[in-house]
């Protein structure tokens, strides 16, 4: 799936806003094992690198305005607790500088925890120029009025035809952005229709708006919470699709060593040893075996299913379902 991610919404990780790290770094995971195609151009760098330190500078300006404000009066003044409220007050002040001066270090080295995940961002994917006709397009667009963008401001439109070039026809786009020159004056949080009217033309296919990163992982990814469990969560889905008996081999070798299995990670499991002949065929294999008697030791233990012995029922399943 074709996913563009908009210079404002990574400068969005540098302000005071909801955006959660996390979100970035499932993306970049996502990106690095090929279930994404993360589209990135020399343009959203470009934006990126050249807009980045003013909005630190503005929120570190914001954070130092942080404070505490006492107001005491005589009948509080008198009470050893309110000296320890001034006391809190002034090691607030000693920590808000202390974090500021931290966070301009850390920016001037490029070394803020945003920069790292968003760097593991660009890693992950290739970085494509936008060629001169593009930009001649782009500044065509905005001069005929046409959206995205406004008058004076081509990044919008360039990303647009960048798209319209760069995104293969007959594939869908999922566009992630939170600026309203791409949703519709109508419907909030959906495309303009001006451009899904056009991307559908020219590209044969649907191109969706998202308004954060959350939104797009919530919908499309919602069984990953934590990045690191990504990896997990694909090699599920190569067990599941398994073709042959040496990727089932490979997939439970990289899972037979986890422990810690979402109800719902275990439904697919115990389904795809159920439905997947390249799974079932070879039970008897001491890896196969003894994943399965694992895996559904621990649905027992969850719940999920009811048999006192969780090995004896997954392969009187397996028996009924090979021989009707």
């Amino acid at each position: 799936m074709n996913v563009f991610i908009d210079t404002n919404v990574l400068l969005d990780f540098f302000r005071m806003s909801s955006g959660d790290l996390e979100e970035i770094r499932k993306v970049a995971r996502l990106s690095a094992n090929n279930r994404i195609t993360l589209l990135i151009n020399d343009f959203i760098w470009d934006e990126f690198t050249r807009n980045r330190e003013g909005v630190i500078a503005k929120s570190i300006s914001e954070f130092n305005k942080s404070k505490i404000e006492l107001h005491r009066p005589n009948i509080i003044r008198g009470h050893a607790e309110s000296l320890e409220l001034e006391q809190i007050q002034k090691r607030f002040k000693e920590l808000v500088k202390i974090l500021s001066d931290r966070a301009v270090t850390e920016a001037h080295s490029i070394s803020t925890k945003a920069d790292l995940v968003i760097g593991e961002l660009f890693e992950s994917a290739t970085i494509n120029k936008v060629i001169d006709p593009i930009i001649g397009k782009a500044f065509q667009r905005v001069s005929l009025g046409r959206p995205p963008g406004k008058e004076g401001s081509h990044g919008d439109a360039i990303h647009w035809e960048w798209l319209l070039h760069h995104v293969p026809k007959g594939e869908d786009l999922y566009l992630i952005s939170r600026d309203g020159d791409f949703e519709s004056h109508i419907s909030e949080g959906l495309l303009a229709s001006y451009l899904q009217s056009e991307w559908k033309s020219t590209k044969e296919s649907q191109c969706t708006l998202y308004r954060s990163l959350a939104d797009f992982l919530n919908e499309h990814f919602a069984d990953i919470k934590l990045a690191d469990e990504i990896d997990k969560y694909i090699t599920i889905e190569r067990l599941e699709r398994s073709p042959n008996f040496a990727t089932t081999h490979n997939a439970i070798k990289d899972l037979i060593g986890i422990d810690d299995y979402t109800p719902t990670e275990l439904q697919k499991i115990i389904n795809a040893y159920l439905s997947n002949n390249q799974i079932n065929w070879i039970i008897g294999d001491d890896d196969v075996k003894a994943f399965a008697d694992k895996i559904v030791t621990l649905a027992y233990a969850n719940g999920l299913i009811n048999e006192v012995l969780p090995l004896e029922f997954m392969l009187k399943e397996l028996e009924k379902r090979m021989n009707p």
